[in-house]
């Protein structure tokens, strides 16, 4: 009868409520992210339930730090279907001993590799370095330019003004056609709009003044 390395490794899982540094000793483990609940507790507030493991896992502040930094784009509430990579760091301190712990390694929805500096010991720092998780291949990045190259999309959206002016094309079909080829940031998206309308400054000329000095109070 054969046995996986799966199966093995679920004998050493220890008796827990959580997952434990222990039960990554045989090597990193992906997990996608499923719920994510307030326990109450003060010492481990957050539990982090994924689909390779039984157990949730709760983050110790450090690693809640560096959840907070790499995923700020979005509510704690909408980090469900994201990736984790967790290891076992024998280097975390614990009483001032090196007890081992459970740090991050990958991470999904990241657009490069993040470097968090975190509380170590009293007065020291830690920098904690987190790589980009692709769960598929070809959603890694190409070497090309992540987002669309300022001088291509300046004269793409030159050439598409008149439409947009028109109404024959709208801004959020512009930008959804761009998408398919490369994502825009922020600043190119808020420059797909209809060119305004030109202000019309001509008041007319001032009225005619009646002859005479109209400060001279003894013409009045």
């Amino acid at each position: 009868m054969s046995i996986s390395r799966e199966d093995f490794m679920g004998t050493t899982m220890a008796k827990s409520d959580q997952i434990n540094a222990a039960d990554l000793l045989g090597g990193p483990l992906v997990c996608q992210i499923t719920d994510i609940q307030m326990t109450g507790a003060a010492d481990q507030p957050i539990s982090i339930f994924v689909d390779s493991h039984p157990q949730p896992w709760k983050p110790s502040k450090t690693s809640r730090r560096v959840l907070a930094a790499c995923w700020s784009d979005v509510e704690p509430s909408e980090w469900v279907g994201r990736y984790v990579v967790l290891y076992n760091d024998p280097t975390v301190m614990w009483a001032g001993k090196a007890e081992g712990g459970i740090r991050t390694s990958h991470m999904s929805h990241i657009d490069g590799k993040k470097t968090i500096m975190t509380n170590a010991t009293r007065g020291k720092k830690s920098a904690q370095t987190v790589e980009p998780y692709y769960p598929d291949d070809s959603q890694a990045p190409a070497s090309a330019p992540i987002f669309w190259p300022d001088e291509a999309f300046a004269k793409r959206l030159a050439s598409a003004q008149p439409k947009i002016d028109s109404g024959e094309l709208t801004a959020e079909a512009f930008i959804a056609t761009l998408e398919k080829k490369a994502p825009m940031t922020a600043g190119q998206k808020a420059r797909v709009k209809p060119t305004p309308s030109p202000v019309d400054d001509d008041l007319g000329d001032p009225p005619q003044m009646e002859d005479g000095d109209p400060f001279d109070m003894a013409n009045g």
